[in-house]
């Protein structure tokens, strides 16, 4: 033992003195630089354009081409700054995505409202004014060359935007991280919403001539990022008051007032005027009382049917079957 100590002793120096003294010739960088050809002929396939074949449906849970064939895909995101790259980079993006076998990508976080650089929406006192020109310039070029290398994208609405100062929106200044909680509530903010979403979707792309809503490279679209409940809870760990990550409040006092009184007015709604309404209507009873579990805590100690004791013999185990009054709970 004590041979076998001193050797694993004498082995962790010579590591330590090993390692302390290792040093990278030349080391490779992590990342490729993308001016790096890859070499396609595994992943490539035969070439088409995204959505040559039509708009991709779902079908008994699988996705699918028009003429039925199955349609798989390997996806990415991309977000704020990067969904807006200049022209060069985004051929190059779209090769690479290509030759990676990816082939749909999903566009998230371009409605910060407060970045111009990273948004879609054109900069001013509204939310509403229409779609930043020169954004939209970097954004049509993108996905018309995502189409062109044969990779379907996505939308993500609803991520970072937050209301400006003519929106009227109540308490514009407490609406939360990316107004996600609101938009659950206010009307008004569900109106610009909307609008949001109906000026992307209707602009016609200035390289492919097609509406976004018509263009069947658009794989899916989703309307409000992480659009539950329970979800912003895991993030503040409340929906309401402190966030555990910053100290702030999720939303303000008066989107805290309206979510209170529109609970309270759906309750009463449905005639849940006390607690004891609440409990008669929120309770429910197992549609067959009988306890499912026979003979459960072996008061019959001769009912052989409920219970089938036995041991497997070939493992020359023994089982002792005996009746104990000690400590008796039941049976």
């Amino acid at each position: 033992m004590i041979l076998r100590s001193a050797t694993a002793l004498a082995f962790c120096f010579l590591a330590v003195c090993i390692s302390a003294s290792a040093q990278l010739i030349n080391p490779f960088h992590f990342a490729m630089p993308d001016s790096v050809e890859l070499d396609t002929s595994l992943v490539m396939g035969s070439f088409e354009r995204a959505g040559d074949r039509g708009r991709i449906t779902a079908k008994d849970g699988h996705f699918q081409y028009p003429n039925g064939d199955r349609f798989k895909f390997v996806g990415t995101s991309v977000q704020l700054l990067s969904c807006f790259p200049d022209s060069t980079t985004a051929v190059k993006m779209a090769k690479r995505f290509r030759a990676l076998g990816i082939n749909n990508v999903k566009f998230m976080q371009f409605d910060f409202t407060g970045w111009n650089a990273a948004s879609i929406l054109a900069p001013g006192s509204s939310s509403t004014l229409g779609l930043s020109d020169v954004q939209m310039q970097r954004f049509d070029w993108f996905t018309h060359q995502l189409r062109e290398h044969g990779v379907y994208y996505s939308f993500v609405f609803h991520s970072l935007w937050i209301p400006r100062e003519l929106d009227g929106v109540r308490q514009r200044d407490s609406t939360g991280w990316g107004t996600r909680v609101p938009v659950f509530f206010d009307k008004r903010i569900q109106e610009i919403h909307r609008e949001i979403m109906r000026m992307l979707m209707t602009h016609k792309n200035q390289y492919t001539n097609l509406a976004y809503k018509d263009d069947p490279a658009l794989l899916s679209v989703i309307p409000v990022d992480d659009a539950s409940l329970m979800i912003y809870w895991l993030f503040t760990r409340d929906l309401v008051r402190g966030d555990v990550a910053n100290g702030n409040w999720s939303v303000g006092l008066e989107h805290q007032a309206l979510m209170d009184s529109l609970y309270h007015e759906f309750l009463l709604g449905r005639g849940y005027i006390n607690d004891a309404h609440l409990n008669t209507a929120w309770s429910s009873r197992a549609s067959n009382p009988t306890n499912q579990i026979q003979n459960g805590g072996f008061e019959d100690p001769f009912d052989e049917t409920s219970w089938f004791l036995f041991d497997n013999g070939n493992l020359e185990a023994q089982a002792i079957f005996q009746y104990s009054e000690n400590e008796k709970v039941s049976g």
